[in-house]
């Protein structure tokens, strides 16, 4: 059903990291905003993204928001379908 490299990202999607996240308790329209990805041009983006800067499980955020096909900010990151947006593709880097 399942080939190991499925298998092995099943493995690897592990949330533990959410409880050591600087966001946790945070506004969570800020990394995901309910009126579309339009939204994000708001100040609130860089707020969330200075937040992610400093946070020491962004990496972790990141991959999982790419391996869950996840859109809004993930470790920093704007991702639409776990993908980072156009304009994001410049600066996402091994230590995201």
């Amino acid at each position: 059903m399942f080939g190991d490299d499925e298998i092995k990202a099943f493995v690897r999607l592990d949330d533990d990291f959410i409880a050591q996240a600087a966001c946790r308790g945070l506004p969570t329209e800020w990394w995901f905003p309910t009126l579309g990805m339009n939204v994000l041009r708001t100040p609130t983006l860089k707020t969330a993204k200075e937040i992610c800067s400093s946070c020491e499980v962004k990496q972790l955020c990141y991959e999982y928001g790419v391996a869950t096909d996840s859109w809004g900010i993930w470790g920093g990151v704007t991702l639409n379908n776990g993908y980072p947006t156009a304009r994001e593709k410049g600066r996402v880097s091994s230590d995201s």
